[in-house]
């Protein structure tokens, strides 16, 4: 027996099509909502202008962190203003994300980012 959703075994779904979407889209947008999202986020510093990139779990708690002076690298060059996010399901796709962004290093190329990246600007 092939290993599949448990809806699709029961009687008569295997010749519904229809069925079995409504059952399988229900179950993984049950399962998504459980998922944490993982964030790669870019931070500017309305002081200086200097750009920060970082990773989180919770986006909000982060933010607030680095406002409130208890980031490391951040630490005493804020306010910091939110300018761009992504988001991932892995962890470890939202940190290769974060590493590839901070190789950059070029302002240019952040502020061509948040106008024009993939992610969400603000």
């Amino acid at each position: 027996m092939p290993h599949c959703h448990p809806a699709v075994l029961r009687d008569g779904l295997e010749s519904r099509p229809d069925r079995i979407f409504k059952s399988l889209s229900a179950f993984y947008i049950k399962v998504a909502f459980f998922l944490p999202m993982n964030y790669v986020y870019i931070i500017q510093s309305t002081t200086s202008g200097k750009f920060y990139i970082g990773y989180t779990k919770n986006l909000q708690q982060r933010i607030s962190q680095h406002q409130e002076d208890r980031g490391g690298w951040t630490k005493g060059k804020g306010p910091w203003v939110l300018k761009y996010y992504e988001t991932f399901e892995l962890n470890s796709e939202a940190r290769k994300r974060e590493i590839q962004l901070k190789k950059k290093k070029r302002p240019a190329f952040y502020e061509y980012l948040i106008m024009n990246g993939p992610g969400k600007s603000m």
